[in-house]
């Protein structure tokens, strides 16, 4: 009764009941059919409640006995055994049953389980491949894996690899980094597809352990065989970085600092560190002796200066191999420094070079480029004595610029004003020029005829100002206007005034325009053709009204009225002179000559009725105060005694508001505010200054105007001073510098338009230096970007780099070149110039930190996103600005986000998740037959 109550309740499924009825039984009371039938259904109840125990005891039972029972017992048993890892049992029970009707379709996929669990990995390629027709989608995907892993684990990678990736591609599984590794190494291993496995290994390195160290350092060798050393030198560093591996450690910082070295393009100088590292961490290293002489090579080509003279003068005992290297690096050191500007450190690390006796080359240079430093400095005798130093040198004479120090000399004379020897050195350079720069020869053909000018040796000068004249090079107009002074004083007269209407009528826009028609006018005035004279007196007065030969032409003009009888006139322009530049020289002389004409007229009287109403020519006693007031602040202020000279100032501008010094009071008290950084006092006064007819003061008060204001940022305060500056400045340099402020104003504003067209009016100008001619191009090509004309913009940063590579100005247009491509989304053509950039002589780390904060752009546009992320690491290691360091943790930032992002989107696409690599338990499709009809 008990058995058939246990049968009923185990057809009803009720496991419960049934196990406790089946408790109940007794054995013996059960003939051999029941007792068979007893023993599975006890067992299978037990396994449906999960009591392995039980149900492995009574399927035991049965196992080997020949009953209906046969292959269902087994099958559930070995289920069993499979589960608790006991797979040499598990295994025995299943091969009884393999070909069982009932399980044929599950049984194997649990024997190629237990061989691969078991490590036999040659039975399972022997027993699987198979089953891979006929199995469902979700077997097929976990023979595959197995299939591929033994492969793999045999060294069979090429026969690997089909069954990985059939698992990779069709898995509901997640992909795990270890399914990663091993199909990314049978494609190295294989030598199938080295970019296959750069792509797979890519996705292993998320975890910092040991086999994200030997990852990298397969990746290092991966990217070789592709011939990518940048990336393989990376990989490599990544490597080094780990020590779960110490062979591996070694190994990859030996080959890192190899590559660093080879390709020379790291702006940290990371190469001279790696191979300074090995040395002290693997001294008995096999490779030690590569690395040494590696590290002295590496002095020898490094193009990062500053950080191997660093490194350089660490290393205690040093042989002359490496006091050899030194030398050279010292000296290129300078050079940087130089051109950066840093002449005092630049002169201090030249003399470091010249310490060592090396290289006698190196050493006669460094003496020429101390000159140069000395010279910026206005240390003129110092400048002398090296390079006088450099011209006895040995193997200075076979420099190409050996003659240029007879050049630097003769200028350090003519800055002392030792023209003798400024004439002296030259001629001297005249002399031997050979190949040297047409401008070059033209200027010193120029200082030649000054130097003889200034000490009267005017028929010598007239010879060199020929000279230039001939050269045809620039300041020819200048050469020309000097030229017919010289012929002034000789007394040639008619050679002085056809030199100078040849000047005009060649050069109608130089800047010596009003000196040559005032000298016109003063030169036929000598020859008392005083209507010439008035005609050009007029000239200048009209063309130049706001110049400062315009109340000294407009005196001469009244005085040739005077002195032609034509009074009227002549009181009338004398008035003129009076009313416009009151407190001038010239307003006085104007009173004199006025004062004469009434007199000469008998209207004394009318004079000093006249005298009344100008306010500037008061009482004798008033002119006396005025005079004493102002001399007493003025002596303060040529003693240096600024806060004395201020109140003084102020107290004669407040009691004389129009006194006759009232202008140079402003210009002085402002000159004391701007010293004192008292900057709206001294704009103040500057402004007063400017406003003014044109005196002595006015250039520089319209610089300091414009400066100050350019200081506070007002750039378009600034940039309508120095427009003024420009339109009156008397002295070239000063047209110079108010273009190029000009065209910075403009920028700094915004005005982008404005700033392209002041750069192109720089451009235009003479004698403009070839760093602001370089600067102005790269001015043209930033607005030209901001503006969307990436084609005027490529073309102004492609001349600007053409006229000055190693200048900080060509570094930006290198750089907006590569930025340029990158916009126009060519990723190939923007890295090729980014590394251009890198490779830059000297280097500049602003430009250098910007090129490779592009360069991660470039490489995540590209999917490279390991190595932009190592880009931009480097960026946050090494470069001190915290500018860039903060973009470079944004973008990394965003880097690693985003991974994060599409990590999570991967983990809610997966459809399965597996707890374990074993099959899933199949109860079979027939399981049904286990339980009969009721009877």
């Amino acid at each position: 009764a008990n058995f058939q109550l246990a049968k009923l309740y185990y057809r009803q499924q009720k496991y419960l009941k049934a196990e406790k009825a089946f408790e109940d039984v007794d054995v013996y009371d059960l003939n051999t059919e029941e007792l068979s039938e007893y023993y599975f259904k006890s067992g299978y109840s037990f396994f449906m409640l999960k009591k392995y125990d039980k149900a492995k005891k009574h399927l035991f039972e049965i196992i080997d006995i020949d009953t209906k029972y046969f292959a269902s017992a087994n099958y559930y048993y070995a289920h069993i055994l499979y589960s608790e890892k006991n797979y040499e049992t598990a295994l025995k029970s299943f091969l009884k049953i393999e070909k069982d009707e009932t399980f044929k379709h599950v049984i194997p996929y649990y024997i190629a389980q237990i061989y691969y669990l078991q490590g036999k990995y040659d039975e399972v390629i022997a027993y699987a491949p198979p089953l891979l027709d006929s199995a469902t989608a979700s077997r097929a995907d976990e023979i595959a894996r197995i299939l591929g892993e033994s492969y793999f684990k045999t060294e069979q990678y090429a026969a690997s690899i089909p069954y990985l990736e059939k698992y990779m591609s069709k898995t509901k599984n997640i992909i795990t980094r270890q399914d990663n590794y091993e199909t990314g190494y049978a494609y190295y291993k294989s030598g199938a597809d080295v970019t296959k496995a750069i792509s797979y290994f890519e996705k292993v390195t998320t975890v910092e352990d040991s086999l994200t160290q030997n990852t990298y350092y397969i990746l290092g060798d991966c990217y070789l065989k592709n011939g990518n050393k940048n990336f393989a030198m990376n990989s490599f560093l990544s490597a080094s970085k780990y020590s779960f591996y110490p062979t591996i450690k070694e190994d990859a910082l030996f080959n890192y600092a190899k590559l660093a070295y080879e390709l020379s393009i790291n702006p940290y100088n990371e190469a001279v560190e790696a191979f300074q590292k090995f040395i002290n961490d693997y001294p008995e290293s096999s490779k030690i002796d590569e690395a040494r002489t590696s590290l002295v090579n590496l002095f020898l080509t490094t193009k990062n200066y500053k950080d191997a003279l660093t490194s350089i003068e660490k290393i205690k005992h040093r042989d002359d191999k490496l006091n050899k290297a030194y030398q050279k690096i010292a000296y290129y050191r300078g050079i940087e420094l130089f051109n950066n500007k840093d002449i005092d450190s630049a002169i201090t690390v030249l003399n470091k070079s010249n310490t060592q006796p090396f290289d006698n080359t190196i050493k006669a240079n460094c003496y020429y480029w101390k000159g140069e430093g000395f010279y910026r400095l206005s240390e003129f005798d110092s400048a002398i004595v090296n390079y006088k130093t450099f011209l006895i040198s040995p193997g200075a004479f076979s420099l190409p610029i050996y003659n240029t120090a007879n050049y630097n000399i003769g200028y350090c004379y003519f800055k002392q004003k030792n023209y003798k020897s400024a004439i002296n050195n030259f001629r001297k350079f005249y002399t031997n020029k050979s190949d040297e720069n047409k401008k070059v020869i033209n200027d010193a053909c120029l200082r030649i005829a000054d130097c003889y000018f200034i000490s009267k040796e005017y028929s010598n000068a007239i010879e060199y100002y020929d000279r230039a004249i001939a050269i045809k090079s620039f300041d020819t107009d200048y050469a020309m206007y000097q030229k017919s002074l010289c012929y002034g004083v000789l007394g040639k007269y008619d050679s002085k005034i056809n030199t100078l209407l040849v000047m005009l009528e060649q050069y109608p826009k130089t800047a010596y325009c009003d000196d040559a028609e005032f000298e016109l006018a003063n030169t036929y005035l000598t020859k008392n053709d005083n209507e010439n004279a008035l005609i050009y007196y007029k000239k200048v007065n009209t063309d130049f009204s706001s110049g400062s030969y315009a109340k000294r032409a407009l005196l001469k003009t009244g005085l040739i009225y005077f002195n032609t009888d034509r009074d009227t006139l002549a009181l009338q322009t004398f008035k003129k002179v009076v009313s416009d530049y009151p407190a001038t020289n010239e307003s006085k002389d104007a009173l004199i000559s006025i004062r004469n004409i009434y007199m000469d007229m008998d209207s004394v009287s009318a004079f000093y009725l006249y005298v009344k109403g100008q306010p500037e020519y008061g009482t004798k006693t008033e002119t006396e105060q005025d005079s004493m007031t102002y001399l007493a602040a003025e002596t303060k202020y040529m003693n240096g005694d600024c806060d004395k000279a201020t109140r003084g100032f102020s107290k004669y501008i407040q009691q004389f508001p129009n006194g006759y010094f009232v202008t140079n009071a402003y210009y002085y008290k402002a000159e004391c505010d701007y010293k004192n950084n008292n900057l709206a006092e001294a704009l103040m006064g500057y402004i007063y200054v400017t406003g003014k007819p044109q005196n002595k003061f006015s250039e520089y008060a319209l610089i300091k105007a414009a400066e100050i204001n350019y200081k506070l940022n007002r750039y378009d305060s600034a940039a309508f001073y120095y427009s003024e500056l420009e339109k009156n400045a008397e002295y070239k340099s000063n047209i110079i510098l108010a273009r190029s402020a000009i065209m910075r104003c403009n920028w700094k504003a915004g005005n982008y338009n404005k700033a392209i067209i002041a750069a192109r009016e720089l451009i235009g100008t003479e004698k403009v230096t070839e760093e602001l001619l370089t600067e102005a191009h790269v001015t043209i090509g930033r607005s030209a970007l901001l503006l969307d004309s990436t084609a005027l913009a490529q073309t102004e940063f492609e001349f600007a780099y053409k006229l000055s590579p190693t200048s900080e100005f060509g570094a930006e247009a290198k750089y907006n070149l590569a930025y340029l491509q990158y916009v126009l989304q060519d990723y190939v053509k923007s890295e090729n110039l980014i590394f251009e950039v890198i490779n830059l002589v000297p280097s500049y780390d602003y430009w250098l930190a910007k090129s490779y904060i592009l360069l991660a752009d470039v490489y995540v546009k590209t999917g490279n996103i390991f190595q932009a992320k190592y880009t931009l690491q480097s960026i946050i290691d090494n470069y001190d600005g915290a500018d860039l360091v903060t973009i470079a943790h944004e973008k990394l930032n965003k880097i690693n986000n985003d991974e994060k992002e599409k990590a999570q989107l991967l983990l809610l696409e997966q459809q399965k998740i597996q707890e374990d690599e074993k099959i899933k338990f199949d109860n079979t499709p027939d399981s049904e037959k286990l339980f009969e009809e009721k009877e």
